[in-house]
């Protein structure tokens, strides 16, 4: 179960990244397109599957990598990469949260359809952070085990 969790995380965090910039690619060429309600609720979905199941991880099983990360060669993957991470990420969620509104709104006009690309852009960017930070954060957790074990 440990596993499936630790993997479950930043899977769900792909899925939303790629939902929301195969949402900005549709939006870009066809606002009309009936996928775009869906790519915009499956990236709502992503983001909230991801808040949990990250929510889980950090509170059942991160304390101790943390303590690992902070006493290891990479300290920094935890006190910049994984707190940014965590703050930035509530941005994505609270900007996922906003696309079920737009997906209502009538995207062929020009100011409805000029918030839901910056909004997806938004989330792009900021989930494209988070997957590069995570994989810091793994690798200065992966440092510190080693460098324990020595």
């Amino acid at each position: 179960m440990h596993t499936l969790i630790l993997l479950l995380h930043p899977l769900l965090g792909f899925i939303a990244l790629l939902c929301a910039f195969w949402a900005m690619i549709v939006l870009w060429f066809d606002p009309r397109a009936a996928i775009l309600s869906k790519l915009f609720w499956l990236t709502t979905l992503s983001l909230l599957g991801v808040w949990i199941v990250a929510g889980y991880w950090y509170v059942h099983f991160y304390g101790v990598d943390k303590t690992m990360i902070l006493k290891g060669p990479w300290p920094w993957a935890h006190s910049f990469f994984m707190e940014t991470k965590e703050h930035l990420f509530f941005i994505a969620l609270l900007l996922g949260l906003y696309l079920p509104l737009l997906a209502r709104e009538d995207l062929q006009a020009k100011a409805p359809r000029n918030i839901a690309f910056v909004t997806l852009a938004g989330i792009v960017t900021l989930l494209l952070y988070a997957e590069g930070a995570g994989a810091i954060v793994a690798q200065g957790a992966k440092l510190a085990y080693i460098a324990h074990c020595k």
